[in-house]
């Protein structure tokens, strides 16, 4: 009894592969609360290696992933967010850029 609940137990344990691959094609969620007072929810595609960010307002803009030296960048024309751990700037069209900071 105790070798099959201790081959269930080593049946369920996920490698380091397997896991990276679950964090690499699933979609990841995040909401953040910035200084200028802005809400926004980002889901960050890995796969598609895009993020959606949604604001307050209901705009929805996709940006694609850039090559970042450490943390995260996204792009589209006249957006930009940008950071590293909980910690992220939001560039938005024709507005100042925010810091803001993930909540959930």
């Amino acid at each position: 009894m105790q070798t099959r609940a201790q081959d269930a137990q080593t049946a369920r344990r996920r490698t380091g592969a397997e896991i990276q691959e679950g964090i690499l094609t699933r979609t990841v969620r995040a909401v953040y609360l910035c200084n200028n007072g802005e809400r926004l929810s980002v889901d960050f595609d890995n796969a598609r290696q895009m993020a959606t960010v949604r604001q307050v307002s209901g705009k929805a803009v996709d940006l694609r992933q850039q090559r970042a030296a450490d943390g995260i960048w996204y792009t589209a024309s006249g957006y930009e967010l940008r950071g590293e751990g909980a910690m992220a700037t939001w560039t938005a069209e024709n507005l100042e850029p925010t810091t803001c900071r993930a909540v959930d």
